[in-house]
């Protein structure tokens, strides 16, 4: 079936393995002991195990501590659970009394990578590829492995094919591995073939939907890639092409509204905040999306966008992203926002000479604030002396400031803004 003809529906991607694709660990282990079975039942059948269930497993490991079935599923309770130091003790266990089964080391590697131990992903995979050189779920992760921890597609896309010849039934994971080495290259129609198998397999896989919709978008296809992409860009908004893509593709399907998150969220997370670089492509794109909706609604959606990047500082680094969006916003006559925008850049780095020089004409050309308009040109000429621009706007105000009192338009100027807040507070306005 199309891709875009499936239904899309699934839930959060757990947090461990978002870059993976794959649900966490899913026991489904071989086994003659009744409790165990009736244990791995429980497991495939719920997410969360009850307490009762992992009491009566560490029971039955203590009574067994060589079992490395009990171990095994000891250590995907805790794994659902979100104890990761308990289920990698219990992996590590598992894998220590375990001779035939791969799958005790396997999740132990996963685990590993999702904590981006490195090293110790491959000296586990050294063991693992001595002790089942042949089993394909080692050559999967060793694809794994070279794909997101080295970056390295070509390496990577040489083990998935070991897998997949290797493999007497389907690996959760191979084709969007390889749908995810194909996106890298630019291989799109190769990337939307692969990501489409793996949902074939595994329907409503987030990850593959996910790269199916890059692929889309990236072969021009917005139409089709805007579902997909807005599906699933909630719990992968911190990839800044995926961003990207479904702020392009929210925009080209007339979703203005909802293309302004993407768009600021892209700002954010870009090193590209060169202020010679006026015609950035997401500061552009949001200009025309913020024009296209209710004043209202585009102010919310970017105050709370913004703080809510603020909040989180793992994902936002660049305090130059507020200049970038203070000038978007002073260029749709948002000025008072626009002012906010160039003040939080500048509580975080007080050495921005543009930013400086942009709140400075903010204050000389809309607020009337001529003052702290000063204040701030003297400051960006001190910081960035070589700027031509910055010397005429303050050499202008300094010789109108000298002329203030003699000058009627001026004093016209003062006169009317002096109405201007007396008015707004009388009606209780709130801000400058």
């Amino acid at each position: 079936m199309p891709l875009y003809q499936k239904e899309i529906s699934f839930g959060l991607v757990t947090a461990l393995l978002i870059g993976l694709g794959l649900n966490s660990a899913a026991s489904a282990i071989t086994t003659a002991d009744p409790f165990l079975k009736k244990v791995d039942e429980q497991l495939q059948s719920s997410k969360a195990p009850s307490e009762s269930l992992v009491s009566e497993l560490g029971s039955f490991v203590q009574k067994n501590p060589t079992s490395y079935q009990g171990h095994f599923l000891l250590g995907t309770c805790y794994d659902r659970l979100g104890l990761l130091d308990q289920s990698i003790s219990e992996f590590k266990l598992a894998t220590q009394y375990s001779h035939n089964d791969s799958e005790p080391i396997l999740e132990l590697i996963r685990e590993q990578m999702a904590l981006k131990q490195d090293i110790t992903v491959l000296k586990l995979l050294k063991i693992a590829e001595t002790q089942f050189p042949y089993d394909p779920n080692v050559a999967y992760w060793e694809g794994n492995f070279q794909l997101f921890t080295k970056k390295d597609p070509k390496q990577a896309q040489l083990f998935y094919d070991q897998a997949l010849k290797r493999a007497s039934k389907p690996i959760a994971g191979l084709h969007l591995g390889m749908a995810e080495v194909a996106l890298s290259e630019s291989h799109n129609s190769k990337a939307i073939e692969e990501a489409t198998k793996e949902l074939e397999l595994h329907p409503n896989t987030p990850m593959a939907i996910l790269v199916a919709g890059m692929a889309l978008a990236k072969s021009g296809v917005m139409s089709v890639a805007y579902n997909p992409l807005r599906s699933t860009y909630k719990d992968n908004k911190a990839r800044p092409e995926v961003a990207r893509l479904f702020a392009q593709s929210a925009y080209w399907n007339s979703d203005f509204a909802g293309a302004i998150e993407p768009a600021i969220v892209q700002m954010a997370l870009s090193s590209d905040h060169d202020p010679n670089h006026d015609d950035l492509p997401m500061k552009r794109l949001l200009v025309q999306c913020l024009r296209k909706v209710p004043k209202k609604i585009g102010e919310n959606l970017v105050l709370e966008t913004s703080q809510n990047l603020d909040n989180n500082p793992k994902v936002f680094q660049d305090p130059a992203f507020h200049r970038t969006l203070g000038d978007a916003l002073s260029e749709l006559g948002l000025h008072q926002m626009a002012v906010f925008q160039y003040n939080l850049c500048l509580m975080r780095n007080p050495g921005d000479a543009n930013a400086w020089f942009k709140l400075g004409k903010e204050c000389d050309l809309y607020n009337q604030d001529y003052p702290y308009a000063l204040v701030c040109y003297e400051k960006a000429k001190a910081l960035q002396r070589t700027l031509p621009q910055i010397e005429n706007y303050l050499e202008r105000l300094q010789d109108r400031m000298a002329m203030r009192d003699n000058d009627l338009s001026w004093r016209i100027k003062d006169w009317l803004r002096l109405s201007y807040y007396k008015v707004r507070t009388a009606l209780g306005a709130v801000g400058p």
